[in-house]
């Protein structure tokens, strides 16, 4: 039968192997260590320092217009990660800035001129941008 393991607190745990640099298993065992937090989780670098993150503000609508088009641009291959710039899928780009025009169409007559100038210009650079990369796609 295998032997249930408290994950919580570390009950049951191999010890791995000691390097010349890490403190001693009883140093160790004396010392309080926090729980890690959402960054470890998430496969932070460990030399990455911990942050507070602040409220959140409420929702936007300008912030979503942001996140559709961003997504878009990425699409596109705009951008830089870590592994360099995105690929390039004309499909979800199509997409993204189909759900643009979507939100420009159903939000028509109900926007404040800075939210429908905002819309307005991202769709716009979307587009060239999408026209632009098909270009160079097919030269």
């Amino acid at each position: 039968m295998v032997e249930p393991v408290d994950k919580r607190s570390g009950a049951g745990r191999k010890e791995e192997p000691q390097t010349p640099d890490a403190p001693k298993p009883e140093a160790a065992a004396s010392q309080p260590q926090a729980a890690p937090g959402p960054e470890a989780a998430a496969g932070a670098r460990p030399e990455r320092e911990a942050f507070e993150r602040g409220p959140l503000p409420p929702p936007d609508f300008i912030e979503l217009i942001q996140m559709l088009f961003l997504q878009a641009m990425v699409s596109l291959g705009e951008g830089r990660g870590p592994e360099g710039p995105p690929e390039v899928d004309f499909d979800l780009a199509r997409h993204y800035i189909g759900m643009l025009e979507l939100l420009e169409t159903k939000t028509k007559g109900h926007l404040t001129e800075v939210e429908s100038k905002y819309l307005e210009g991202c769709l716009h650079q979307s587009r060239l941008a999408f026209v632009a990369k098909m270009k160079t796609a097919r030269a």
